[in-house]
Parts: structure tokens; C-alpha cells; sequence
């Protein structure tokens, strides 16, 4: 008997991705990602232009107007939208790289260092004030 040739569960010959997708992880498609790139890239010129971006991105008309209105809220944009954007974790993780890339410059890392000091508490800047207004500044003077 030749070998069946159809595929599918039913079969048991199913194909595997090789992406191994894990738990609760957002994959698109090609136009999903294309409109992505189109709609989050500051350097896109349809950037935070949702139905420009959808229409570059090859959706319908229709449909980009669907994806364009505020009320639309797809899980995949949201979802994009939170792996973009940037919390006070990512900045220090970023410092951190800086910080112990020895390629980087001296100048680079020490600032990098600084900066994660400040992040933390270490150093904290302060101003003095020594008088609260002119007057007393003055009447000091004519000691």
C-alpha cells in the first residue's frame, strides 16, 4: 500500500512550526506585523497613524477604517502596545548593560553607573539655601 500522503491530526502526520509558541504569547501575521512596524516606528511617516498604517500594511480600506477608531481595541495592538512601552524595569536594565559593557567608553559607563546610583537612592543631590529672601541676604552684608 503507498504511503498516505494526507496531512492533519486526524491523519497523525500533522507539521510542527518551528517556533515553539509559549503560553499566552501573541504571534501574528505578516500584515499584523507589517502594520506594527508601520504604527509604532518613529521613524515610520504613518507612525501613531492607524488607518494610514493599516492601508500601508495592505488591509482594506474597510477594515482600516474599523482599526482606526478609538473604541476598536484589538488584542494584538494592546498587546504590542505593552511590549513597547517602557518602564522604569526596562530603563535600569538598559543602564545596567551600559554600565558593564567594558567596549563602551570610560565616560559612558561612569555616567551609566551615576545614573542607576540616582535610580537607587545612592546619591542624592541637594541644594542649600542659605537665605529665604533678599533682605536677610543684605542685612548679613552690612555686618
Amino acid at each position: 500500500m503507498a504511503q498516505d500522503k494526507r496531512k492533519g491530526k486526524k491523519y497523525g502526520l500533522r507539521e510542527r512550526s518551528s517556533k515553539v509558541k509559549q503560553p499566552n504569547q501573541w504571534t501574528g501575521t505578516p500584515q499584523q506585523e507589517e502594520f506594527l512596524v508601520r504604527y509604532m516606528d518613529p521613524k515610520s511617516p504613518t507612525f501613531a497613524n492607524p488607518y494610514e498604517s493599516a492601508m500601508e500594511a495592505g488591509y482594506s480600506e474597510s477594515y482600516a477604517r474599523i482599526i482606526a477608531q478609538p473604541s476598536v481595541n484589538r488584542q494584538w495592538i494592546q498587546e504590542a502596545r505593552n511590549i513597547v512601552s517602557m518602564h522604569p524595569e526596562h530603563i535600569v536594565q538598559g543602564l545596567q548593560q551600559f554600565a558593564l559593557d567594558t567596549t563602551k567608553k570610560d565616560e559612558v559607563r561612569l555616567r551609566a553607573l551615576e545614573l542607576l546610583g540616582k535610580s537607587q537612592g545612592i546619591f542624592i543631590e541637594r541644594k542649600q539655601i542659605l537665605h529665604a529672601n533678599i533682605d536677610e541676604a543684605l542685612r548679613e552684608f552690612d555686618i
